[in-house]
């Protein structure tokens, strides 16, 4: 799973190294020299998103949304409330492997879930799957029970964030301020005190934010119907 924007700050500084996971998360793999650079500049500018020009100069030319789309409301807890849950769906228990189907699998183009233990960010039981289109690509889930979604509303954090609806349940789509960063990860309220999180890591070069995130909403969309199913 991707870590949080100040965590990765942090990580990259030295203050914490994630560990339990033979693949890190997403914003550890690649951008380390220039996540420190580019996340203290965008600390010490209050967190404020620069470059929306060039992001809607790259959105026209690919004929999609840019990261701009990602960018309000910016973990600001006052323009934030979330509707009430259909149900709550605890994941006590929650294997996050058997939360995609083999039919599932087929239809978003991912192989058999593998376990990656421990996600670092929440200590929380984490699954990969691995993308059959490209081998360095693959969909995680992890099953948080620690932590609800309200967890994403910590203004310490640096991430934009997008209020959407998975499945009928209050989601957050959740990217980075870091220039050029394509990830997304969608978090799902199942309980209280518990989300559901999806994420896409190392999209494609090419792939908008607005196009991952797609792609995690569907994955999460899945995994919520076989964990309703369940129970």
């Amino acid at each position: 799973m991707r870590l949080p924007g100040a965590q990765v700050f942090k990580s990259l500084l030295g203050g914490g190294s994630p560990t339990g996971s033979k693949s890190l998360p997403a914003q550890t793999r690649g951008i380390a020299s220039a996540a420190v650079a580019i996340t203290t500049m965008a600390m010490l500018a209050g967190c404020t998103a620069t470059g929306s020009s060039q992001a809607n100069a790259t959105a026209a030319a690919s004929g999609g949304p840019g990261p701009s789309a990602y960018q309000a409301p910016t973990n600001n807890n006052s323009l934030i409330t979330f509707a009430a849950r259909p149900t709550d769906l605890s994941l006590a228990g929650v294997d996050p492997c058997s939360l995609l189907s083999a039919p599932q699998q087929e239809q978003l183009g991912v192989s058999s879930g593998t376990s990656h233990g421990a996600d670092p960010v929440f200590k929380a039981p984490a699954c990969v799957f691995q993308l059959k289109s490209d081998s360095t690509a693959e969909y995680g889930i992890t099953a948080v029970m620690s932590r609800g979604i309200d967890y994403w509303l910590n203004q310490d954090l640096i991430d934009n964030l997008k209020q959407v609806t998975v499945g009928g349940y209050p989601a957050l789509d959740v990217t980075t301020k870091i220039s050029g960063d394509n990830q997304c990860s969608t978090a799902v309220s199942v309980a209280d005190g518990q989300m559901l999180v999806a994420d896409w890591g190392l999209p494609p070069q090419g792939i908008t934010a607005a196009v991952a995130c797609a792609k995690t909403d569907a994955v999460a969309a899945a995994a919520l119907t076989t964990l309703r199913a369940g129970k």
